[in-house]
């Protein structure tokens, strides 16, 4: 038996790679078994020679067992416990590994509030372990060797997060954490500070950063996703609107920031990425409900392909449009695949069976299109109603259109200054 773990912190631009060497290596030795442990949507379900298995979530009676352990003093005990069954469903679906709920364990004993999101989750963890306390008892300062304060910190380790993330790290040697930490002292303006004594900080007094060895990693990837969105909030606005365009063609890198961005970084969200983006995906397919069924039913095609993979079916997509060229990109690619996989999720030919979307191609009026050349058929002739279909996709377009008013009402309600007229 062979087990793999971490699958989805492989750089993006290896994952095909990775995907067809396992394809290969499975097909050379027939007999052993193979498991590889990952996030959903990695990319390795869409191999042929794997069973989607999903794992039972870590549950709320582990985290009491993981609690129990951790906390000797009953009555704060019984706190936790209380606290962790008022969780709303964010943080609860954040707390599904047992590191997650020693943080948890360790914010709320220190700041003696429940956060209502993931990312005042996150926002509490660096403050926490920078200066570890409980409110109950007295606390104290770790003493850092750079003498830096939370502030100072806090920014140094974004940009290493933001560093790192743009090489698609996530570990690394010692030369190369070294390397992220001197461009990061000086990105800051602390070039004076070795390199060394940051490293020591984060490793030994904060320890978000975890040493093995003699390789360096983020304590878990989350932490790295996190960070790297408050770096994005804190950029300027021209910088701004630069990352949220680059983010338009390159998403799947940035998804999981994203996910942070929208709850911290709301206006330039929805003005930079969300409203542009439905807008388009409206000119597209249509600006009113039946015809933006009607086109996105007929632009739709696929080579259906069922898999071996414990009742996931994986197809191929391919949008064909006869309407105004739009700038197709990433995110509105994600867009039209959250819609169908939901969709064909409720509505194909057998009850019960998981979809997965293998690939996405795009072709436009002006290029030459064949469906029957290339062994693709209209998507509706794989659905057994194709009134369901329009009811479902119609579905989608109310949601769209009411994320798209909300998103404005929001992005008009901050940009109003007639509040200062008579200040």
């Amino acid at each position: 038996m062979l087990f793999l773990d971490g699958f989805d912190e492989i750089p993006l631009k290896r994952v095909q790679e990775i995907i067809c060497e396992l394809d290969e290596f499975s097909e050379k030795y027939g007999e052993l078994q193979i498991i590889v442990s990952s996030r959903p949507e990695s990319g390795i379900e869409a191999s042929n020679y794997f069973d989607v298995l999903r794992l039972e979530p870590y549950g709320l009676d582990e985290q009491k067992g993981l609690i129990t352990k951790l906390v000797e003093d009953k009555d704060s005990r019984e706190q936790i416990f209380e606290a962790l069954c008022v969780t709303n469903e964010d943080i609860q679906e954040l707390l599904r590994t047992p590191l997650m709920v020693t943080l948890f364990i360790m914010t709320y004993r220190a700041k003696q509030i429940i956060p209502e999101t993931m990312s005042e989750f996150y926002e509490q963890i660096f403050s926490v372990l920078m200066f570890r306390h409980d409110k109950t008892k007295p606390g104290f300062s770790r003493e850092l060797e750079t003498n830096l304060n939370e502030k100072q910190m806090q920014e140094i380790f974004e940009w290493i997060c933001f560093l790192s993330k743009k090489e698609d790290e996530i570990s690394f040697s010692y030369n190369r954490i070294s390397e992220i930490a001197k461009q990061s002292l000086a990105r800051t303006g602390h070039e004076k500070i070795s390199p060394e004594k940051l490293i020591n900080d984060f490793s030994k007094s904060i320890c978000l950063l975890l040493k093995d060895g003699h390789e360096y990693s983020f304590i878990h990837k989350s932490i790295q996703e996190f960070f790297v969105s408050s770096f994005v909030k804190n950029l300027n606005e021209d910088q701004s609107i630069k990352f949220y365009t680059k983010i338009k063609l390159d998403y799947q890198r940035f998804r999981s920031e994203l996910k942070f961005l929208k709850d911290i970084d709301t206006y330039r969200f929805f003005s930079n990425l969300e409203i542009p983006t439905i807008e388009l995906l409206f000119e597209t397919f249509g600006q009113d409900a039946n015809t933006f069924c009607d086109n996105f039913i007929k632009n739709l095609y696929t080579d259906f392909k069922e898999y071996n993979t414990n009742k996931f079916k994986i197809i191929h997509l391919h949008v064909h449009t006869e309407l105004t060229k739009p700038l197709l990109n990433d995110y509105l690619k994600q867009k039209i695949i959250d819609i169908l996989c939901i969709v064909l999720d409720n509505i194909f030919i057998k009850e019960g069976d998981d979809v997965g979307i293998s690939g996405f191609s795009y072709s436009m009026s002006d290029e030459k299109f064949s469906n029957s050349e290339n062994g693709l058929r209209p998507i509706s002739t794989y659905i057994l109603s194709n009134k369901k279909l329009k009811k479902e996709i119609n579905s989608h377009y109310q949601e769209l259109s009411e994320v798209l008013i909300k998103a404005k009402s929001y992005v008009s309600l901050k940009s109003d200054i007639a509040f200062l007229d008579d200040f």
